[in-house]
C-alpha cells in the first residue's frame, strides 16, 4: 500500500480542530465507495469503515486502510 502522508480522515479533522464541509465529505465518500465497489467485486468485504481507516495522500486520493478486517465471501 502507498504512504498517505495526509493521514486518516479522522487525523485531519484533529488536526484541523473542525469538522468537513459538505462537498468535502461527498468527495471522500464517492472515492472510498468506488474502492469499497472494487473489493467487492474481488469478494472482499472490510467490516470496518471509519475515519480512522480512511486515508488521504497530498494529492488527494483517498485509499481504505485497516487490512486486518478483510473477510472472503
Amino acid at each position: 500500500m502507498e504512504y498517505c502522508e495526509a493521514g486518516s480522515i479522522k487525523d485531519i479533522m484533529h488536526v484541523a480542530q473542525t469538522s468537513l464541509e459538505e462537498d468535502q465529505i461527498s468527495y471522500i465518500l464517492r472515492q472510498a465507495l468506488i474502492g469499497l465497489d472494487y473489493l467487492h467485486q474481488k469478494r472482499i468485504i472490510h467490516r470496518d469503515i471509519k475515519a480512522a481507516n480512511i486515508l488521504m495522500n497530498f494529492e488527494g486520493n483517498i485509499k481504505i486502510g485497516n487490512y486486518r478486517h478483510f473477510f472472503f465471501f
